[in-house]
């Protein structure tokens, strides 16, 4: 019975070390152009920053893109559903776009950490040059910035335990 318990009590603390921390990424964008044209780009760039959490080991998760103004992403605070949710991280991205035809204006992250509620990260992103042509090569651009967004968020910011 010793043994099974002491068997218990090590695996516990095992799979504790061993579990993802959970992020939620909030996507906040901006633009002129009708809604219809822009969620498939926005929603290409939140599975960036999904499959790119993912191949970190973070457990990864999102809420609904909104279309917002600069004003609200700097006022986004985590949401009592969140701590509820056993969220870690919020990532607050908002990203500006003027034109489909275009690469975005702006990217811009910030990073909140539930249990003590303070910002650990408020930072710009460089944004790479498009080179696209086709809407299939739009749609991948813009899966390339959810990861290359998610790479830099994580090469400033340790979200480990």
């Amino acid at each position: 019975m010793k043994r099974f318990i002491s068997f218990a009590a090590c695996l516990l603390l095992v799979t504790t070390l061993l579990a993802a921390q959970t992020v939620n990424i909030n996507l906040l964008w901006s633009s002129p152009v009708e809604e219809q044209q822009v969620l498939p780009f926005i929603e290409a760039m939140i599975g960036g920053c999904l499959m790119e959490l993912f191949e970190q080991g973070f457990m990864g998760t999102n809420s609904l893109p909104k279309k917002a103004d600069k004003a609200a992403f700097t006022a986004a605070i985590p949401t009592s559903e969140d701590a509820e949710a056993f969220i870690d991280y919020e990532v607050y991205i908002y990203i500006e776009i003027t034109d489909l035809k275009l690469e975005p204006a702006a990217i811009q992250c910030r990073i909140v950490k539930l249990d003590s509620g303070k910002e650990v990260y408020k930072g710009k992103f460089s944004i790479p040059t498009l080179k696209a042509v086709s809407r299939q090569e739009y749609m991948q651009y813009y899966h390339t910035l959810g990861t290359l967004v998610i790479k830099d968020i994580t090469a400033k910011v340790s979200m480990r335990y």
